[in-house]
């Protein structure tokens, strides 16, 4: 599945691991040892989240951010100042 939402990844001391979390799709995270490990785990976590809320009734948020492409996950990349950059890969 690729999905438009925003996909925000920091690095968790704690867990020692990446932490992808969807902001738009409250309670969708995953974690990885890489920046493509941890995106390409969130994939299922957001597939379980539309799914459910379709079974439901629910609404399903529009992806709202200016994003770029990455793999087959769109995401957006800030730096320390909150600034969105398109990262050269």
């Amino acid at each position: 599945m690729t999905t438009r939402h925003e996909v925000i990844l920091n690095w968790s001391s704690e867990d020692g691991a990446l932490i992808a979390e969807v902001p738009e799709l409250p309670g969708c995270v995953a974690d990885g040892g890489t920046r493509q490990e941890a995106l390409a785990n969130v994939e299922v976590p957001i597939s379980e989240w539309i799914e459910t809320a379709r079974e439901m009734g629910r609404s399903i948020p529009e992806p709202r951010a200016a994003c770029c492409c990455l793999s087959e996950v769109e995401m957006c990349v800030l730096d320390s100042t909150n600034t969105v950059y398109r990262p050269q890969l």
